[in-house]
């Protein structure tokens, strides 16, 4: 059950770049659903939260550079919001600039959030494909195509093992 990290050596830059593209990408890319919807509602949950408790405002580049970068972690959909800021809050056409405890943690939400995804985009590109995403094992179908291990008692011995074993 133990997974050696030692011999899977394995990086895919396609699902790193997939998995910032749009969170969740690379491990769709993998065939890995589960995982890959679970990473896109997390990280795109937890942006777009952050950008309605504190407007489009908390995403930055001009103002908040060091803020940006972990932002623009989360993807393209940071660089949108920051076009839109651009357009329509720093010119005045629509709204203020949100301020105070808003702004922080509408800051930090997306922030976490680009961070989220550079740790789901790291695993995207280091993970073993043919392994399931709950305990790191292989998948359920070559897991049945091995033959089981255990030692097959042939004749009247054989119901006395099973029920032993609780299998009869």
């Amino acid at each position: 059950m133990s997974h050696n990290h030692a011999t899977s050596s394995r990086f895919d830059p396609l699902c790193l770049i997939l998995g910032w593209v749009w969170p969740g990408l690379g491990h769709l890319w993998m065939k890995q659903k589960r995982r890959g919807t679970l990473v896109m509602a997390g990280v795109i949950g937890m942006f777009v939260f952050g950008v309605l408790v504190g407007g489009v405002d908390v995403i930055d580049r001009e103002n908040d550079a060091l803020w940006f970068v972990p932002q623009a972690l989360a993807g393209p959909l940071a660089l949108a919001v920051d076009t839109l800021n651009v357009i329509f809050v720093k010119t005045g056409r629509i709204g203020m600039p949100s301020i105070g405890r808003v702004n922080e943690f509408g800051t930090l939400f997306t922030a976490l959030a680009g961070l989220m995804n550079l740790a789901a985009m790291i695993d995207a590109a280091t993970r073993d494909p043919r392994l399931d995403m709950d305990r790191r094992e292989p998948l359920r179908a070559e897991a049945a195509s091995t033959p089981d291990p255990s030692p097959q008692v042939e004749g009247p011995g054989r119901a006395q093992q099973q029920a032993k074993e609780g299998r009869a």
